[in-house]
């Protein structure tokens, strides 16, 4: 956990496995006043006659918002650790944010946002495919299954863009490989949100799960894989994210508010 100073915490060692279970638990006292730490899961072969070996790293999205939030993060290499090895594998991270919670002091009373100037570029998000999904059409003849397709928010104060992928008949494995671009010159952050829906051709689609993604703040492109969440909700999506930073937005790009807000030209 890196911020105004550095905390770390290590689990147990679990010999001979490339599948370790750890299933520990720690508690992190965070008392910065300059935002939220940057979260990395680094792991390491214990050798015992010898310094250890890196096998990996993964950046874990601080989590904004209350309640358990549940990451599988691929592991990538470090030059400065592991030199032009390759990292394999992947690390499930389980983060609980618990703000004033007692015996710290937190952040001095939510500090208004910082202005972000240079928040202009193009978020490339990529939904690549999801597994497990929850079976929304029952039959009386034939297996259950669900016409999954995702729609992708990004939301920006009042305005928000949508895109959705298309629609993968009768699969709860469907595989999308689509890419959507957000493009931003904004002060602030933007949210991103992701809804599977089941399609029906009568009726309101079901819902089968949501989840956010984090705003990446490194470059290149980052592997995620987020469990689904919501009432009735299994499985979960696989997707990319890649920040594009550039000096200036095509001015066609268009916001639409969201429903019920009042449109406010945002640039023509």
């Amino acid at each position: 956990l890196k911020g105004t100073r550095l905390t770390e915490w290590k689990s147990k060692v679990i010999k001979k496995t490339l599948d370790p279970e750890w299933k520990e638990q720690t508690t992190l006292e965070i008392d910065s006043a300059t935002g939220p730490p940057t979260l990395v899961c680094e792991v390491w072969n214990k050798n015992w006659s010898s310094a250890d070996d890196f096998i990996g790293e993964a950046p874990v999205p601080f989590p904004h918002s209350g309640g358990f939030h549940k990451y599988d993060s691929w592991l990538a290499s470090n030059p400065g650790k592991n030199g032009t090895t390759a990292a394999l594998g992947s690390v499930v991270v389980e983060v609980q944010w618990e703000p004033c919670a007692p015996g710290f002091a937190a952040w001095p009373a939510a500090p208004p946002p910082r202005p972000l100037p240079q928040l202009t570029g193009t978020l490339v998000v990529t939904m690549v495919s999801a597994k497990g999904l929850r079976a929304a059409d029952r039959k009386l003849i034939g297996q259950a299954s669900s016409d999954p397709y995702a729609k992708v928010t990004a939301k920006v104060g009042p305005y928000a863009q949508l895109q959705k992928t298309k629609v993968v008949k009768k699969n709860l494995a469907p595989q999308w490989n689509e890419e959507f671009r957000f493009q931003f010159r904004e002060p602030e952050y933007p949210q991103i949100q992701v809804e599977v829906m089941d399609h029906d051709l009568a009726g309101e689609h079901d819902f089968l799960g949501r989840f956010d993604i984090p705003f990446p703040h490194t470059q290149g492109t980052l592997d995620w894989e987020f469990y689904l969440e919501g009432e009735q909700a299994t499985g979960s999506v696989l997707v990319k994210v890649r920040w594009e930073p550039h000096a200036e937005v095509e001015k066609s790009f268009q916001w639409a508010p969201d429903p019920g807000t009042p449109r406010i030209p945002m640039w023509t």
